[in-house]
């Protein structure tokens, strides 16, 4: 069903909408089980809900502090008893960098770069956040240097490293 349901929010956003969460960190080699699905867009949090209700999907948009390091707003709702978010860029996203999907239906999705990705994951800076980072990371050494970056300057390097060198983690696999 959650990929049923990024289907329709796919189409309701197009190109102005790029996966993120979950289903992104599987997209790029990371495959975990997920119950939501995450978006990020360029449009106006008012156009969006109007799109959704245009395709008989329900949402609400919740507006928070920025200054407490939260998203400006939150388009929140569910489609098909699948939970979906909606929200702003919240680090730079490279509309150009995006990668071309297509979900089991057919529908095209445009998934956020795996360096957006990390930036992303880490200012979330949740457990399960860092350990997709970490996990990332192991698939993708080349990004360590700016997933460590990312991590000093959101004030989570320790926590990072710590999910990097948890013992319960698979080693990395040797080429």
């Amino acid at each position: 069903m959650v990929q049923e349901a990024a289907s329709r929010i796919a189409r309701v956003l197009g190109e102005a909408g790029v996966l993120v969460g979950g289903l992104a960190v599987s997209a790029h080699g990371h495959v975990r089980g997920t119950d939501d699905v995450d978006f990020v867009t360029k449009l106006d949090p008012r156009d969006v809900k109007r799109r959704l209700a245009r395709a008989g999907i329900e949402s609400r948009v919740s507006h928070h502090d920025e200054w407490a390091g939260e998203p400006p707003w939150r388009l929140h709702g569910a489609v098909l008893g699948v939970d979906f978010d909606i929200l702003p860029p919240l680090v730079p996203i490279y509309w150009t960098r995006t990668i071309p999907a297509h979900l089991p239906d057919g529908t095209l999705v445009r998934v956020v770069d795996l360096e957006a990705l990390l930036r992303l994951k880490i200012r979330a800076a949740g457990h399960k956040d860092l350990w997709d980072v970490a996990s990332l990371l192991r698939l993708h050494p080349s990004y360590l240097d700016v997933a460590l970056r990312v991590a000093e300057a959101y004030g989570v390097a320790d926590e990072l490293n710590r999910w990097l060198h948890d013992r319960r983690r698979p080693a990395r696999p040797r080429s």
